[in-house]
């Protein structure tokens, strides 16, 4: 009879085990559609950035949360503007605006 009860107990605490929230895409260019390598990509949650990473050669990213699903992305890169989007579990294709940097010239004496 104990052991009845101990396997109904556990039946409910087994049930509440949430799956992983994975958000995976690619980083591109929005003028060209080529691939954006090394792209600075931070999660957010409540304002917070929670994780981040960089895409890879391929413009490709992923990350999996355990706890919690960020509610922004937001993605930076040398030469084009920051992009914030909507998280969304799943593929996402983000695409950067590319941006002019103007550098002022320097004298060397």
């Amino acid at each position: 009879m104990a052991l009845c009860i101990i396997y109904a107990l556990s039946i409910p605490c087994a049930a509440q085990v949430a799956s992983p929230c994975i958000i995976e895409g690619r980083v591109l260019c929005a003028d060209t559609d080529k691939t954006v390598a090394g792209a600075f990509i931070s999660f957010i949650q409540a304002n917070k950035i929670i994780s981040s990473c960089q895409s890879g050669e391929d413009g490709s990213f992923r990350m999996t949360f355990n706890d919690t699903c960020p509610d922004v992305v937001s993605v930076s890169m040398l030469g084009y503007a920051p992009t914030k989007v909507k998280a969304v579990q799943g593929h996402m294709t983000i695409r950067l605006n590319e941006k002019k940097i103007n550098i002022k010239a320097a004298s060397v004496s």
